[in-house]
């Protein structure tokens, strides 16, 4: 990862008496940032360095266990805002408890590194310095020692203003945009289908656009081992469109958003709310058992892993085989198209899924309604 290389630790603070301009009682989180600009800047030479760092909000899946947020035990995450830093700091307000993440923006606004995740508590403030290689510097400071008199709070840049402040979601932000500017040529059936699908239809956990832009590289998540370029600058789909590809031109708030997903860490789902808490990852309309019966007659791997086979093996499974949109079009019945008994069985299986999101659809689903499924969290 770039940050490996060269790094910032990034400072946050929480604050509520003493010196503090806060009410008593009044839990205040906040992050202070001193002047590292130049010191970065240094160190950075050549990476085309901006002065504003994004402020996202990056929560993991509990525990590693369903409901699934996002492909291969991917997190949720929101963009806060961005801030410029300069001289002598800046001071801003963030969530209290809170995981947060700061980016080093370049001057496209895309990510060119990130800090370590560090939690915000409340009433201190942990003021540290420049982060490079495996170590970093830094003091806990209670709330009533931190002098507010010697920096003004800044309020976050909602930029992109309407992406701020929420959890990101995959088929609200960005499928919009496939569809608008990619699907005529990337359907099934297209010109392009036989480069990447970029359909919406959904499938056990996910939806097929979203599973081949991961599984085909077009874009690059944080790796789990550090050592490799992540992020939009470095993603194929971004670059592809900035070459002028067949022609497409997004809006800038479009591309912003599909860019920021990208830096997100390619999140999916924006709540842990789920009809299908029981059922493989927390968001499969089919039970573990009806999706071993369809692997089974259309002779192909099961991908369900774990107890209960109520996880999923994103190893085994990195491409979407099944369309709970349009039951037919399931890759997974081309290897039983011939066979009329099992092609038969296969697709009345699928078609339980159709009428099952239908019914009690699921976050990535029209229909769906916030709160109504909240004894289903795990």
């Amino acid at each position: 990862m770039i940050f490996n290389a060269t790094r910032i630790f990034f400072a946050y603070a929480v604050f509520v008496f003493g010196l503090c301009p806060f009410s008593k009682g009044e839990d205040k989180s906040f992050i202070y940032i001193g002047n590292l600009c130049e010191s970065v800047l240094k160190k950075n030479a050549g990476k085309a360095l901006g002065d504003y760092v994004r402020v996202v909000r990056s929560e993991p899946p509990p525990s590693n266990k369903p409901p699934a947020l996002g492909f291969d035990g991917r997190g949720r995450s929101a963009c806060l805002g961005v801030v410029k830093v300069d001289a002598p700091g800046v001071l801003f307000e963030v969530p209290s408890g809170a995981n947060i993440i700061l980016q080093w923006l370049d001057k496209n606004f895309d990510m060119v590194f990130e800090s370590p995740a560090f939690k915000t508590n409340p009433n201190e403030v942990l003021a540290g310095g420049d982060y490079f290689g495996e170590s970093f510097s830094a003091k806990r400071i209670p709330l009533k020692d931190f002098d507010f008199s010697k920096i003004k709070e800044t309020e976050l840049s909602k930029k992109p203003d309407s992406l701020c402040g929420e959890y990101f979601s995959y088929v609200k932000n960005v499928q919009p945009i496939l569809d608008s500017h990619c699907l005529a040529c990337h359907d099934l059936g297209g010109e392009g289908a036989s480069r990447i699908v970029l359909s919406g239809d959904r499938g056990i956990v996910f939806n097929r656009s979203y599973m081949e832009l991961i599984s085909s590289f077009c874009v690059r998540g944080r790796p789990k081992v550090g050592g490799e370029s992540w992020g939009a600058r470095n993603s194929y789909i971004v670059n592809l469109i900035r070459d002028g590809h067949q022609g497409v031109k997004m809006s800038e708030d479009e591309f912003a958003a599909l860019r920021l997903w990208i830096d997100l860490d390619l999140p999916y789902y924006d709540t842990l709310e789920t009809p299908y808490a029981a059922n493989p990852e927390g968001r499969s309309p089919l039970t573990s058992a009806e999706i071993k019966k369809i692997f089974e007659i259309c002779r192909s791997k099961s991908p369900l892993i774990g107890e209960g086979g109520n996880r999923i093996s994103w190893k085994i499974y990195p491409y979407e085989l099944l369309s709970f949109d349009t039951p037919g079009n399931s890759e997974i019945l081309l290897n039983v198209r011939s066979e009329k008994d099992a092609y038969g069985q296969a697709l009345a299986i699928i078609k339980r899924g159709y009428d099952r999101l239908k019914k009690a659809p699921r976050a990535d689903t029209e229909g769906f309604e916030t709160n109504s499924h909240s004894a289903n969290k795990r």
